[in-house]
């Protein structure tokens, strides 16, 4: 089986991101998941499988369960949202948060984002945080040092 590239995986994310928005309760049966399991027990986690056979079933779900959450695609990456400053000069997330974030394994940090979301109006790149998340527990730590330059340079 052929490497997948980037902007493939991005769009099979995107097209099962998009189909799922008209779909309130396969979105609601998602989003009241706890952990990787219990997103793997909802029947329209496996068309995103059935997408990307290739990826890691259990990336695929902290994929899908954060993305189960969020309500608006945006050009904004995750971390330039939570990044931003606000009225007082403060982050909207604050780096204490933040850096805990960073600090997580994949499943750690899938459960923390879906309490973030909120935050930044569960508004992001849908694309950039798929791909993020992909490469999240990578020994390169890519998706860390992304956010961490995506955040401080907001």
């Amino acid at each position: 089986m052929s490497e997948l590239s980037k902007e493939e995986f991005e769009g099979a994310v995107a097209n099962w991101w998009y189909r799922l928005q008209n779909d309130s309760g396969s979105s609601a049966r998602l989003r009241h998941q706890s952990d990787i399991i219990g997103i793997q027990t909802v029947a329209a986690f496996y068309d995103l499988v059935r997408a990307l056979p290739q990826i890691d079933t259990d990336v695929l779900a902290c994929i899908a369960m954060v993305l189960s959450h969020v309500e608006a695609d945006s050009k904004e990456k995750v971390a330039v949202r939570m990044g931003k400053k606000t009225s007082s000069a403060d982050h909207v997330v604050s780096e204490i948060r933040f850096n805990k974030l960073i600090s997580l394994d994949l499943e750690g940090l899938s459960r923390e984002l879906v309490r973030v979301l909120p935050i930044i109006d569960n508004t992001l790149n849908i694309r950039a945080l798929a791909t993020d998340l992909r490469y999240w527990n990578y020994e390169s730590q890519i998706s860390k040092k992304r956010w961490l330059n995506d955040f401080y340079l907001a």
